[in-house]
């Protein structure tokens, strides 16, 4: 299965946007009520049968057709839930107007929040937006020198001998003209192995290690829920970041990781940056992330890509 290809079926106009609320929900009843180790979370029929035993009221099925259009989006979204999770964090448990300490709470031990000027007040815990739930937080372009705008999430020491690193998100996106926000997956040392930019309602990708360069992929909307999907093989040392949510999905394709030292990482990070001097309204709301260690393929999902 393909993430290039599984939100461009069906480009039914009047089902897009239920499309979008019924990935948001599946990625909410997996993360907060399901152990992600469970086929609920793995196999998108039985997903379906999940939400409905949840009570997810909100849940509506699209016409046929188009329900296995989105049942094919989530079937491949879901599998960067199916593996060992090495962080999660969906903010709910944060006070208001905070930004989440050092050690994330709850399962699993180990994984950590870094925020290079804590009292910048770059990152604030609020209510979620429409289109998110609970609580979120938002990243803003608060703070004018560069090393003071570095915001990451990093999963809990793993063995060397992993194979996959997978990181998934929701996200809105409120972006000014010409403020770059930079996201990446990389080490603890904000090394990269795959990289993108969101800068004028354009996802461009990375073309070279040090973040110089970078090519257009597709559109974002501003002020509209994504789910960014990432996922590193370090066995043959590629990535590919997509991001879901619009229309047609965004996909990187599959590429060499940037900087293939990073590989030998046993904490893998996911990075936010602003990567523009002085400061802006430019803001990024997160929820709902999630790293995990790799995808099996015994839950009825077939192979991981």
């Amino acid at each position: 299965m393909h993430l290039s290809s599984s939100f461009s079926r069906h480009q039914d106009p009047a089902d897009s946007a239920q499309r979008r609320q019924n990935l948001r929900l599946w990625v909410k009843a997996c993360f907060r009520h399901t152990p992600v180790s469970q086929p609920a979370c793995c196999n998108p029929a039985q997903g379906l049968k999940a939400l409905t035993a949840l009570g997810a009221s909100r849940w509506k099925r699209p016409p046929s057709p188009v329900r296995y259009g989105v049942i094919s989006a989530l079937g491949a979204l879901v599998l960067a839930g199916c593996g060992t999770p090495i962080l999660r964090a969906n903010f709910d448990t944060n006070s208001l107007g905070t930004h989440p300490g050092p050690e994330l709470p709850g399962e699993p031990v180990g994984d950590s929040f870094y925020l290079s000027a804590p009292t910048s007040g770059s990152a604030v815990v609020v209510a979620a937006p429409e289109g998110l739930s609970g609580r979120s937080l938002r990243y803003r372009h608060s703070a004018p020198m560069a090393y003071s705008r570095f915001l990451g999430f990093g999963g809990k020491e793993v063995s060397a001998s992993s194979q996959q690193y997978w990181a998934v998100w929701n996200a809105i996106p409120q972006l000014t003209p010409n403020v770059p926000l930079d996201v990446w997956i990389g080490d603890g040392h904000f090394g990269t192995m795959g990289k993108i930019r969101f800068l004028n309602s354009q996802v461009l990708v990375a073309t070279d290690v040090n973040g110089t360069s970078f090519a257009p992929i597709g559109p974002f909307t501003n002020g509209r829920v994504h789910t960014v999907v990432m996922k590193v093989d370090k066995p043959s040392a590629t990535y590919r970041i997509s991001v879901l949510g619009g229309e047609p999905a965004v996909n990187t394709g599959t590429r060499a990781v940037l900087t293939p030292a990073t590989l030998t990482s046993t904490r893998p990070y996911v990075y936010l940056w602003f990567g523009s001097d002085g400061v802006s309204a430019s803001t990024y709301t997160v929820d709902n992330v999630l790293i995990t260690e790799a995808c099996p393929t015994d839950r009825g999902v077939g192979a991981c890509d």
